[in-house]
Protein backbone atom coordinates (compact mmCIF):
# COMPACT_ATOMS: atom_id res chain seq x y z
CA UNK A 1 0.00 0.00 0.00
CA UNK A 2 3.06 2.82 0.52
CA UNK A 3 6.07 2.91 -0.86
CA UNK A 4 9.25 4.50 0.41
CA UNK A 5 10.50 7.36 -1.11
CA UNK A 6 14.50 7.23 -0.98
CA UNK A 7 16.47 10.44 -1.54
CA UNK A 8 19.51 10.95 -3.59
CA UNK A 9 22.05 13.30 -3.25
CA UNK A 10 25.29 13.81 -4.75
CA UNK A 11 28.75 13.58 -2.44
CA UNK A 12 29.37 15.85 -0.07
CA UNK A 13 25.51 17.64 -0.30
CA UNK A 14 24.93 16.01 2.91
CA UNK A 15 27.73 18.26 4.84
CA UNK A 16 25.54 20.84 4.56
CA UNK A 17 22.25 20.36 3.74
CA UNK A 18 19.22 18.07 5.29
CA UNK A 19 16.46 17.06 2.88
CA UNK A 20 13.53 16.64 4.52
CA UNK A 21 10.42 15.02 2.87
CA UNK A 22 6.81 16.21 3.05
CA UNK A 23 5.83 12.39 3.06
CA UNK A 24 8.21 10.11 3.00
CA UNK A 25 6.31 7.06 1.35
CA UNK A 26 4.01 7.43 -2.27
CA UNK A 27 0.43 5.98 -0.81
CA UNK A 28 -1.20 3.32 -3.93
CA UNK A 29 1.37 3.12 -6.39
CA UNK A 30 0.18 1.09 -9.32
CA UNK A 31 2.57 -2.15 -10.51
CA UNK A 32 1.14 -4.30 -12.98
CA UNK A 33 3.10 -7.49 -13.67
CA UNK A 34 3.10 -11.18 -13.79
CA UNK A 35 0.59 -12.39 -11.70
CA UNK A 36 2.85 -15.06 -9.91
CA UNK A 37 5.73 -11.97 -9.39
CA UNK A 38 3.15 -9.95 -7.96
CA UNK A 39 2.02 -12.49 -5.50
CA UNK A 40 6.10 -13.16 -4.57
CA UNK A 41 5.94 -9.14 -4.14
CA UNK A 42 3.39 -9.48 -0.78
CA UNK A 43 5.78 -11.70 0.98
CA UNK A 44 7.29 -9.74 4.10
CA UNK A 45 10.51 -12.13 2.91
CA UNK A 46 10.51 -10.53 -0.76
CA UNK A 47 13.80 -8.14 -1.40
CA UNK A 48 14.55 -6.17 -2.69
CA UNK A 49 11.22 -4.28 -2.46
CA UNK A 50 10.51 -1.83 -5.03
CA UNK A 51 11.38 1.92 -4.19
CA UNK A 52 10.61 5.16 -5.26
CA UNK A 53 13.92 7.71 -5.63
CA UNK A 54 14.02 11.48 -5.78
CA UNK A 55 16.97 13.13 -6.80
CA UNK A 56 17.91 15.95 -5.03
CA UNK A 57 21.15 18.32 -6.55
CA UNK A 58 22.76 21.59 -5.92
CA UNK A 59 20.13 22.82 -8.97
CA UNK A 60 17.17 22.41 -6.07
CA UNK A 61 18.96 25.45 -4.05
CA UNK A 62 18.30 27.69 -2.66
CA UNK A 63 17.83 26.12 0.93
CA UNK A 64 14.32 27.20 2.40
CA UNK A 65 11.88 26.71 -0.20
CA UNK A 66 9.26 23.58 -1.03
CA UNK A 67 9.40 22.48 -3.48
CA UNK A 68 7.77 19.52 -5.91
CA UNK A 69 10.17 17.15 -7.83
CA UNK A 70 9.41 13.77 -10.24
CA UNK A 71 9.97 10.85 -8.59
CA UNK A 72 12.07 7.23 -10.73
CA UNK A 73 11.72 3.80 -9.00
CA UNK A 74 13.80 1.63 -8.48
CA UNK A 75 14.30 -2.42 -7.87
CA UNK A 76 11.32 -3.15 -9.97
CA UNK A 77 11.19 -6.97 -10.78
CA UNK A 78 11.40 -8.82 -14.44
CA UNK A 79 7.90 -7.98 -16.28
CA UNK A 80 6.99 -5.11 -13.62
CA UNK A 81 6.20 -1.76 -15.01
CA UNK A 82 4.68 1.38 -13.01
CA UNK A 83 0.85 2.04 -13.98
CA UNK A 84 1.45 5.53 -16.96
CA UNK A 85 -1.00 7.79 -13.98
CA UNK A 86 2.05 6.81 -11.38
CA UNK A 87 4.79 7.65 -13.47
CA UNK A 88 3.63 11.17 -13.27
CA UNK A 89 4.16 11.33 -9.20
CA UNK A 90 5.94 13.82 -7.52
CA UNK A 91 8.01 13.90 -3.94
CA UNK A 92 7.44 17.11 -1.97
CA UNK A 93 10.90 18.47 -0.27
CA UNK A 94 12.81 20.90 1.51
CA UNK A 95 16.07 21.37 1.58
CA UNK A 96 17.40 22.70 5.27
CA UNK A 97 20.82 24.13 5.41
CA UNK A 98 21.89 22.55 8.70
CA UNK A 99 24.82 25.57 9.22
CA UNK A 100 22.15 27.46 10.38
CA UNK A 101 19.87 25.45 12.51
Amino acid sequence: AYMPIWVNTPPGFGDKYRVVLTNQTLKDVHLPGPAETMSAMQQDTYRPKPKARVDISNSDLPAGETRAKGVEYDDLPKGVRVAPEDAKRTAEFKIVDTTKE
